[in-house]
């Protein structure tokens, strides 16, 4: 049994068995993970625990139960066990709850619903790290305290011991917030292109390197094009400095690489990222752009490729600082980012794998777009309504085939009920189906009949269940 817990307290059971089985595929066997309904069997369940000595390190709380509410919950759990640490699960904007939980029970985060699973687990995983860290950090100030004026240099010593561990767990904060923050940005970027140039920009930003540029592979995938997206990092860098860019970008557009070819063609081949501390003509310079680098005041270079693994997606969360396990071979190429400094610059070896790991997330998320934009192009050719809808029958999305056919604007019927649509009856009938189509994992056609404008019209509906 696991020394420490973790509690998720939602009244939807659905939401709530959706939530710890998430924990538990991720967490695996490293935290046990016990649900609650309400903040009664919470608080009983946190209670158990302690008295068997398993350490609770996380409460996963919703907002909006009945009876007890989720701030009241924590505040009470902050008052008892300030150590644990909580987080807020809420599906509207309570501005006013979420100031009240930091104000009481010192609110570690919020997370708005529906969540994606990536995010959260990797909020769930640094909250837990920093419960670790935490408790061991107070044992360690406890022993200093208890240490005598005799013992100075042992103190001197563990006192640097510790500053050093800060300062490694700041620079991780810092380099895993920069993972959220771009995968949060990729996220919400409308196409591949904008998310390659949210990623060129942040990485860049972070970084401080000069330039950043992107190669994806043609439609036959035997050779890479540059891509359209590129960027230049102006910041403390002259007019001149910028045109010097400006040009190799230029000559840089039209070049294409075969696999082994150049900087972008060699890090393809070899499936890994490629550090170089010093530009020089001598390297595979085809069609001499090393050689125009290096006039152009370009001094060292940095490139790695973004593969997308043949079974990424919500459940293959990555992993910081960690390399992927999966052969390159199997993987498909989505692109290649090439990155130069105008400063001389040794390799190193943590920024080279914290930039691999965006990377490879950047990989997870890219191929959910290509899907995104083949089922927009799909739902594009479609004359039918095509909606989403939860069990409980909410709307929570609703594809642009043909927007005439519904009852209201696309957007006033997110986050509306059947009920609020529909009459009460035929609501119900909609549910009904709605569940008969999750029960059996098939889909349910039936018909029915709406009076618009005193005309009785027959319509009919596919239902078909979706599963994770």
């Amino acid at each position: 049994m696991s020394s420490l817990a973790i509690i998720c307290v939602d009244d939807q059971k659905v939401v709530l068995d959706s939530l710890t089985e998430q924990l538990k595929r991720n967490l695996r066997e490293n935290y046990e993970v016990e649900g609650a309904q309400d903040g009664e069997e919470a608080l009983e369940i946190l209670e158990e625990l302690q008295a068997d000595g398993i350490e609770v390190a996380l409460v996963i709380c919703d907002q909006i139960m009945p009876g007890m509410k989720g701030d009241e919950l924590l505040s009470q759990i902050h008052t008892q066990y300030p150590q644990i640490l909580k987080i807020m699960l809420t599906g509207q904007a309570d501005a006013q709850a979420v100031l009240n939980a930091v104000n009481t029970a010192n609110l570690y985060r919020y997370i708005t619903k529906p969540w994606d699973e990536t995010d959260l687990i990797l909020t769930v995983q640094e909250a837990l790290r920093r419960y670790t860290h935490e408790q061991q950090l107070a044992k360690q100030n406890q022993l200093l305290q208890e240490l005598t004026t005799s013992l100075e240099q042992q103190v001197e010593y563990r006192t640097a011991q510790l500053q050093q561990e800060i300062d490694e767990r700041k620079q991780a904060e810092e380099e895993l917030q920069l993972l959220l923050t771009i995968t949060q940005a990729i996220n919400e970027a409308p196409d591949f292109e904008g998310a390659l140039e949210v990623a060129l920009r942040k990485l860049c930003e972070f970084t401080g390197w000069s330039y950043g540029e992107a190669w994806i592979p043609q439609a036959d995938r035997m050779a890479l094009q540059c891509s359209s997206t590129w960027y230049c990092n102006r910041a403390g860098i002259d007019e001149t400095a910028i045109a010097a860019l400006e040009e190799f970008r230029e000559y840089s557009e039209g070049l294409i690489f075969l696999m082994g070819e150049g900087l972008p063609g060699e890090v393809w081949e070899q499936g890994q990222p490629k550090w170089i501390s010093k530009v020089s003509v001598d390297f595979n310079d085809i069609f001499f752009r090393w050689q125009l680098a290096q006039e152009r005041g370009l001094r060292a270079g940095f490139s790695v490729p973004i593969f997308t693994s043949p079974n990424s997606g919500s459940g293959g969360a990555v992993e910081l600082l960690k390399k992927d396990k999966v052969p390159y071979q199997q993987r498909q190429l989505l692109a290649v980012l090439v990155f130069f400094m105008l400063q001389p610059q040794q390799h190193e070896q943590r920024l080279a794998e914290l930039v691999s790991a965006i990377a490879a997330q950047l990989g997870n998320v890219m191929q959910q777009k290509q899907t995104e934009a083949e089922l927009r192009a799909l739902f594009a050719a479609m004359t039918d309504v095509v909606i989403v809808l939860d069990a409980q029958g909410y709307y929570l999305k609703i594809a642009p085939t043909n927007p005439a056919l519904l009852q209201k604007p696309a957007e006033e019927l997110i986050g509306k009920t059947l009920h609020d649509i529909f009459e009460r009856s035929q609501a119900n009938i909609f549910i009904h189906h709605i569940w008969d189509a999750l029960n059996s994992r098939k889909t349910v056609n039936c018909e029915y009949s709406l009076t618009i404008e005193e005309i009785e019209l027959w319509f009919g509906a596919r239902i078909s269940p979706i599963y994770e």
